[in-house]
């Protein structure tokens, strides 16, 4: 069952993405897409560090693996370690988001 376990830790992430984008009234269609936002308009202003849009992309190779391929099976540890990076990414998330919320932070003023 560590594939389940994988894919939540995964959409944990994404809806933090998610919830960071609608600052920005910002969404796109596809997975990829809102990462790809996310590492645009959150890492490259520096609002947060590289080590966060490696967790997202890792968690996002990981789903794509366990959820379409018939023949893969992730370790305890894998889907171990990623649960601790989805923990990780969120408080990251969570902080950043309420330091804009409190002003203490302002939004990038465009990174499309």
């Amino acid at each position: 069952m560590y594939d389940g376990s994988i894919n939540r830790s995964y959409y944990a992430i994404f809806f933090a993405i998610r919830c960071l984008l609608s600052l920005l009234e910002l969404d796109r269609p596809k997975h990829s897409g809102v990462i790809s936002l996310f590492d645009k308009c959150f890492i490259k202003t520096g609002l947060l560090d590289k080590k966060y849009s490696k967790i997202a992309h890792i968690a996002f190779d990981a789903r794509q693996d366990y959820d379409y391929e018939d023949f893969s099976a992730p370790s305890e540890e894998e889907a171990r370690k990623l649960l601790e990076n989805a923990q990780i990414f969120v408080d990251a998330v969570e902080n950043l988001h309420n330091k804009i919320l409190k002003n203490q932070i302002k939004l990038p003023s465009s990174c499309m």
